[in-house]
């Protein structure tokens, strides 16, 4: 999956109406907008992290 899909399954899974601006919004304040269309596995591992963390906030702990 790509970083994108990754942040859009995650948010669909909270039940959010609104995934893609979600997931949009996710990658942009953590710096990955240019990557999001690229596979997780081609991501450093810096870039793991961070779409790590971004995944973790959607659901507004």
């Amino acid at each position: 999956l790509t970083g994108r899909e990754n942040l859009i399954m995650i948010a669909r899974l909270w039940h959010l109406t609104n995934s893609r601006q979600v997931a949009a919004d996710l990658l942009s304040r953590f710096g990955l907008s240019d990557a999001a269309d690229r596979r997780v596995s081609t991501y450093s591992g810096g870039m793991r992290r961070r779409l790590d963390i971004a995944m973790s906030l959607i659901g507004k702990p």
